[in-house]
């Protein structure tokens, strides 16, 4: 029934249009009715944007177009399904209506296609505006422009005719024409729904001319009311305010700068700076700060900001009608480099291999790079202990730490400085290893050694080609040979690599050999077991790990190809990449990838095999495993546990002083490893017993339990001796009293 009435409705209110225009004879349809298409000529009052739209018998919009027309007669064809239609016309100025009648059978879609307008008449920006419109899509006029002031004015529309809710609508506007959503100075959001609604237009310029349309937003799309045009007054009732370009900008700072250009039409109450990191600051939407004026410049210093950071920043000016922004300006921050730590490696007594990697140079070029290093966390490029690498790099750099110390640990962090200032990678932390005595074997080759956890490990693998008593390792002996000995042999290898440039000779023994009761390792040493092979794991974090802190590191001698892990020997153990002869068909294979030594531990499960520690190029681990007895593998050895009793230091005097103040005193060491370094001091009693402030005489490296030294002196003075354990570390003091005559 109210489809009913509103058809009725429509069908008189056609009627009344059509007795009304042809009394006004401002629009012709032609032929009406039409089988094929329709001419619409009409008269455009004013130049301006027309709006041209068609209603069917349920009052829905099944055509909308926008033209920018000039001044005279126009004219459009149109085409549209079979029906009674309504056309409107609304443009500046004026506003036509009439009535039009399709008989046409088939399904089209509606068209309009303008005829008797020139290329002259209409820019190609104009005719691109001559678009189509959905049937679904809203109907929207432009109501007229009021309070028309210097920087504000007022505005609306009306929305009607709609197949979907309403999702936003308001009016956008420009200072060109056919203003959109997308392509306005701005627009307003103003609610949703049918109806009338009221907009209000801020932040204009005197004296400008803009371009306004209401629009309205559906499911289908957006759709626009006719264009109408005003032009601002050079007085504003809000005042006017101009944001100046910022200034002085720092990593954390920057120089804020406006000028009030007017007051409006009432005295100024506040005015100042609005700043964000998000687009269109106000005094409610982000951080703010009033500021004083000075002759209607403000400026204002902000800090505390985040460097290398972007900001939007406005001026404000408030009065009694409202408050004004002035346009929005931006700046980034300046920022100092981004820098990354390096893994720590080729650990050593003295020195380690370390290096960063500057991800970003920051706002300014790099003027330094490097690493700094400390005994306490967080080191920084105000201590002497730092590398410079270089400058104006990003990208990855290698430093050499030096002058280390033993058995200590270490901070280390890489740095980049720019002209704003250093910055800090991350912190990481490393332990020097603790060297032990040197060792010397029958042949007289002299090792290192290392103190790790609770043991002391050769440094290098053995070399000898004697038995600790002076008997000859029998060695040169062939494949088929090989595979069926029983006793002890050894097989000197070529470990090659790269060709042969970096190639070097190994001993591999068999089992048979490690077992020998003639001993393969020098007086004081021997084999590794399986017990204390895992000891030295644990000692290092566990087998997970163990791998990559005993090898040696960089690409001397690993492969540093495909799979392979990063190394840091931060151990001391320098562990070299071996090669095996092979228990079952005497053949030497492997190079520069892997290196398996043996344990003095038989195996279990198997008679004719043994125990075996190995590491690989490509993982960090410490892998136990079992040979054949005939294999020929690398040996390392490992100092014996003789430490029983604490090490004490005895110092006595052997003769009674003359008066020349000579005599000789003796220092005894008891327990310990016997390895020692004596070193003697003279002080007098009113500097007291601290060794820093003592004279030192002498040191010395000995076997010797104790040792006799000569000294000569004058008055009432301490003879002070440090005894020193070489392996564990431990040391003893003791004095005398001593007066010459």
């Amino acid at each position: 029934m109210k489809n009913i009435q509103v058809k009725i409705n429509f069908l008189c209110m056609l009627f009344l249009i059509q007795v009304s225009l042809v009394a006004q004879n401002t629009i012709n349809v032609f032929p009406n009715p039409f089988q094929e298409k329709a001419t619409v000529s009409f008269l455009v009052k004013n130049e301006g944007y027309t709006q041209i739209n068609t209603f069917n018998i349920d009052g829905k919009t099944n055509l909308s177009v926008g033209k920018y027309m000039l001044e005279g007669e126009n004219s459009f064809q149109i085409i549209l399904p079979k029906g009674i239609y309504l056309i409107k016309i609304n443009g500046n100025g004026f506003s036509y209506s009439s009535k039009v009648i399709s008989q046409i059978e088939d399904q089209i879609k509606p068209e309009i296609e303008f005829i008797g307008i020139t290329n002259s008449q209409i820019n190609s920006s104009e005719k691109t505006s001559m678009v189509n419109s959905d049937s679904n899509l809203p109907t929207v006029t432009t109501n007229s422009v009021t309070q028309i002031f210097g920087n504000s004015a007022m505005c609306g529309g009306i929305v009607s005719g709609t197949n979907g809710s309403i999702t936003m609508e308001g009016v956008c506007w420009s200072t060109s024409v056919n203003p959109t959503i997308t392509s306005c100075l701005s627009k307003t959001n103003d609610g949703v729904g049918i109806g009338l609604f009221l907009s209000s237009i801020t932040g204009l310029s005197s004296n400008y001319t803009y371009y306004v349309k209401a629009y309205a937003t559906n499911s289908f799309g957006t759709a626009y009311g006719n264009q109408l045009s005003f032009t601002t007054t050079g007085i504003s009732q809000i005042p006017s305010i101009t944001t100046i370009p910022a200034s002085a900008i720092t990593n954390n700072t920057v120089l804020l700068s406006g000028v009030l250009t007017s007051n409006g039409l009432s005295p100024m109450s506040s005015m100042g700076f609005c700043w964000s990191t998000k687009e269109n600051p106000t005094i409610t939407s982000g951080s703010s700060v009033q500021v004083q004026p000075n002759n209607e410049a403000i400026t204002y210093t902000l800090t505390g900001l985040q460097e290398g950071t972007k900001y939007y920043v406005t001026t404000y000016a408030t009065n009694s009608y409202g408050t004004a922004y002035g346009y929005q300006t931006s700046f980034t921050t300046e920022s100092r480099p981004t820098v990354v730590t390096n893994a720590v490696t080729s650990v050593l007594f003295s020195g380690a291999v370390c290096g960063g990697n500057v991800t970003s140079a920051g706002s300014q070029p790099v003027t330094a790079y490097g690493v700094c290093w400390s005994v306490n966390v967080n080191p920084t490029i105000a201590l002497s202990t730092k590398t410079i690498d270089g400058s104006g790099l990003s990208g990855v750099y290698t430093s050499s730490l030096s002058g280390l110390n033993k058995s200590t640990t270490y901070y280390v962090r890489s740095y980049a400085t720019n002209s704003w200032g250093t910055a800090y990678g991350n912190q990481i932390s490393f332990i020097t290893p603790n060297p032990g005595p040197n060792i010397t074997d029958i042949d007289g080759n002299i090792y290192n050694t290392v103190i790790i956890g609770n043991q002391t490990w050769m440094m290098q693998d053995l070399k000898v080609t004697h038995y600790r008593n002076g008997d000859v390792i029998p060695s040169g002996i062939s494949n088929n040979a090989w595979i069926s000995l029983n006793t002890g042999a050894y097989q000197n290898a070529l470990n090659y690599y790269a060709g042969g440039s970096k190639s070097y000779f190994i001993n591999l023994y068999n089992w048979y050999a490690v077992v020998d009761t003639r001993n393969l390792c020098p007086s004081g040493w021997h084999i590794p077991s399986d017990t204390e092979w895992t000891t030295l794991a644990n000692n290092l974090g566990g087998v997970a790990v163990a791998g990559k802190k005993l090898k040696e590191s960089g690409s001397s001698h690993w492969d540093q190809t495909l799979g392979s892990v990063i190394a840091t020997n931060e151990s001391g153990f320098t562990a070299l990449p071996g090669c095996i002869r092979d228990g079952a068909n005497g053949t030497v294979s492997g190079a520069n990838r892997e290196v398996d030594y043996w344990a003095s531990t038989q195996s279990i499960n198997y008679t004719k095999s043994a125990d075996t520690w190995s590491m690989k190029w490509s993982d960090d681990n410490l892998s136990n495993s079992i040979y054949f007895m005939t294999s020929g593998l690398s040996v390392r050895c490992l100092m014996d546990n003789i430490i029983s009793t604490p090490l004490t230091a005895i110092v006595s005097t052997n003769s009674i002083y003359t008066h020349n103040g000579i005599g000789n005193a003796t220092v005894k060491a008891s327990g310990g490893s016997s390895s020692y370094t004596y070193s003697w001091y003279i002080k007098d009693i009113v500097r007291g017993r601290n060794p820093l402030l003592s004279t030192l005489l002498s040191t010395i490296n000995t076997t010797s339990a104790s040792y006799s030294f000569t000294i000569s002196l004058t008055g009432t003075l301490i003879v002070d001796c440090v005894v020193k354990d070489n392996v564990t570390g431990l040391t003893a003091e003791n004095c005398q009293y001593i007066t010459s005559k």
